[in-house]
């Protein structure tokens, strides 16, 4: 696919999600790596929470964690922690949400990926459990490296609609692209969120991440309603250093949701170097 071939599907998807009646996807939580990654990003061990299909781009072994505070206007608190084990293509996660002092939910999945560097495909399967909640769902993802500059994404999400802590997580379809320009230190990117319930937009997201010196690398991405009316952005900072990965994010979102931060760090084990023994 050329490039010009690919930014006129990229003009054609953005047209089409316009055009589509908008409408929300009832959620309760977003897992942490979905406030500031688009499908196109996940890399690592966070694509099983983002892409499934995305655990085969770097064969790494790790083990991870997240936490996430909300933001109110008393203060900040815990909202989410959670912890990730890696392996390759093999990944499984748990998540807990607290939403109150008396209410939660935890959330445990396991996901595997097929494939090579330039296709693939994967899923997994989450358990729900906590208060008014006893649930399941999977995801299914694909991924195409069209080209070193073009990489197209797919990924059907909460299919079975769980119900978690009493609302209603409707399935949506997730088609994204994104464009690798210079020689890779800069990526740009899009996702379409579309809910199968009434095929309507529930949301746009556009981003950029820069590879900066000092081993770190800084992403933007603001997300758009059905109508292309600006709600939310997010910041995240990555520092990759040799045995390590750490990111910090800040989002800002229009009400009813509440703004967050937080920070995601992982041990890494890169089978591919091996360590050097000394005699």
């Amino acid at each position: 696919m050329t490039t010009r071939r690919a930014t006129a599907l990229a003009l054609w998807l953005l047209g089409a999600a316009a055009a589509l009646p908008g409408v929300t996807a009832a959620q309760s939580f977003v897992p942490q790596p979905q406030e500031y990654l688009l499908t196109t990003d996940a890399g690592d061990s966070r694509a099983l929470w983002v892409q499934p299909a995305g655990l085969t781009r770097k064969r790494e072994a790790s083990v991870s964690g997240f936490l996430t505070a909300n933001r109110y206007p008393g203060g900040m608190q815990v909202g989410q922690y959670g912890a990730t084990l890696a392996s390759g293509v093999l990944a499984f996660g748990w998540q807990h949400d607290r939403f109150s002092d008396t209410v939660g939910m935890n959330a445990f999945v396991v996901g595997i990926a097929g494939g090579t560097p330039t296709v693939s495909v994967g899923f997994d399967r989450r358990w729900y459990s906590g208060t008014n909640t006893k649930d399941g769902s999977w995801d299914i993802g694909g991924r195409y490296l069209a080209s070193r500059f073009l990489e197209a994404s797919l990924v059907l999400r909460d299919i079975t609609s769980p119900v978690v802590v009493g609302d209603t997580v409707f399935s949506t379809l997730v088609p994204g692209l994104a464009f690798n320009l210079l020689n890779g230190r800069l990526r740009a990117g899009a996702d379409w969120e579309i809910v199968t319930r009434g095929w309507g937009s529930s949301a746009i997201r556009a981003g950029v991440t820069a590879v900066l010196p000092a081993n770190l690398a800084v992403n933007f991405r603001a997300e758009f309603n059905g109508k292309l009316s600006a709600r939310g952005l997010a910041v995240g900072l990555t520092w990759n250093g040799p045995g390590a990965r750490v990111t910090a994010f800040e989002s800002s979102v229009r009400a009813p949701d509440v703004d967050r931060a937080g920070v995601w760090g992982a041990a890494i084990s890169d089978p591919s170097h091996p360590r050097r023994r000394g005699r």
